[in-house]
């Protein structure tokens, strides 16, 4: 079938629509996957990581671990604009209840340096998980991870996603986390550790921060299909379109946005544009205690 100009232009948007609304009855039907974290409870015995864990944070392409150092010292960085969303969301830094955090880097060259501020943070008395070299994906299994080659900057535009422009150098395999899988079997099945009582006054949340260079544009379809998503309260995603070489896939990315912009007005799910870059190549001393 042949369509006119003004068809082709429509076209797009009447597919990403139609899909969006078939989304939503398609999750309404199956009343979505839910939370699932329990109070105190002996419901399962495999361990779990974040047994223990009243809030999360994922911060999904930590590079060099920054936004996590926001969640946990927030005074080393009072111009930051991630602080207040944190702030509302899991409240007063000295007085919240745990906040979790799980990061995900595929760059190598970070791994011993986020492994040295887990240990940290840790010694603190915080619970911070990196997930390191390892990239979310919409698969479990491997990928080539690409530098950007900008090492000043921390090769912060380093990615998964071969066709782009900022993927300069091939530096090899690297282990890739379904980022709904985890989501699914680990985040959504802890043991918060506290009371009903509690969880009612205060709900436990789950934040995400998703700055993966491309890679959003399948792990957000998939946290939507999966219905992963329903188990995230708040997410800020960075968008990557214009560093694709390929125009089909700027226009995937395109739809992806689509997509869960409309979800978050039809249900609880809370999203920001937000990109705090803030002291992004500063270096201070980690924690001792």
């Amino acid at each position: 079938m042949m369509l006119d100009k003004k068809s082709r232009f429509f076209y797009p948007i009447y597919v990403v629509f139609g899909l969006v609304f078939g989304i939503i009855l398609y999750r309404s039907s199956l009343g979505g996957l839910g939370k699932g974290y329990v109070a105190n409870s002996s419901r399962h015995s495999a361990s779990n990581e974040l047994d223990g864990c009243y809030h999360i944070y994922l911060d999904c392409g930590s590079n060099r671990g920054v936004q996590v150092r926001k969640l946990y010292q927030p005074d080393l960085y009072p111009k930051a604009a991630i602080n207040k969303i944190f702030h509302n969301e899991f409240g007063d830094v000295h007085s919240r209840k745990p906040v979790c955090s799980v990061g995900f880097e595929p760059n190598n060259n970070h791994t011993q340096y986020l492994k040295d501020m887990e240990n940290a943070y840790n010694r603190c008395g915080h619970r911070a998980i990196f997930k390191v070299p390892a990239g979310v994906a919409d698969f479990d299994g491997t990928a080539d991870y690409f530098s950007d080659n900008k090492a000043a900057l921390f090769e912060s535009g380093g990615g998964i996603i071969a066709n782009r422009t900022s993927s300069i150098t091939n530096k090899g395999a690297v282990q890739t986390i379904r980022l709904a899988r985890y989501i699914k079997e680990v985040v959504n099945t802890r043991i918060t550790g506290a009371t009903v009582n509690e969880m009612l006054q205060d709900p436990p949340k789950v934040l995400m921060k998703l700055d993966i260079e491309g890679s959003e544009k399948d792990v957000i379809i998939d946290l939507v299909f999966s219905g992963t998503l329903d188990v995230v309260d708040f997410a800020f995603i960075e968008y990557h379109d214009r560093k694709f070489t390929d125009p089909i896939e700027r226009q995937k990315m395109v739809d992806s946005r689509m997509i869960v912009n409309t979800l978050s007005k039809y249900t609880k799910f809370r999203i920001s544009s937000l990109d705090d870059e803030t002291y992004h190549l500063t270096d201070f001393p980690l924690p001792a205690c």
